[in-house]
């Protein structure tokens, strides 16, 4: 098992590391192999594993999630945890909910000899 973190990285695995928080090699939640289970189980979709990955966090935490009080002010309360794990991954659904899907698998222009770009387009009536 391992933990990796490249800020600025390309690769999924970073991205997703950094939606849901996870960059602290001393304080890491989640080894390198669960978020590519995570990632694959979601096919790649960022949002979706990341939801996952909060859910998962939200389970853990829940079996920690206790109240103390001590003596006069001091207290220590991790039972709202849970709940803020489960919140976020909520967004994350969300915003990949929100996303457009697109597919676009061939296009072409059509130019004239000044340049002007004659191409019809998807929606082109309605706009202009």
């Amino acid at each position: 098992m391992s933990f990796t973190y490249t800020p600025g990285s390309a690769g999924n695995k970073d991205k997703l590391r950094f939606l849901i928080g996870d960059t602290d090699g001393d304080t890491y939640i989640f080894e390198d192999e669960e978020i590519a289970i995570a990632l694959s189980l979601c096919s790649n979709d960022l949002h979706r594993s990341a939801a996952m990955c909060c859910r998962s966090v939200a389970t853990s935490r829940a079996k920690q999630a206790i109240a103390i009080k001590i003596m006069g002010d001091i207290s220590i309360d991790k039972t709202k945890v849970p709940q803020f794990y489960l919140n976020l991954a909520d967004k994350f659904e969300k915003q990949e909910l929100q996303e457009p899907i697109v597919d676009i698998t061939s296009f072409a222009y059509l130019v004239d000899e000044l340049g002007v770009d004659n191409s019809e387009r998807v929606g082109d009536d309605e706009v202009w």
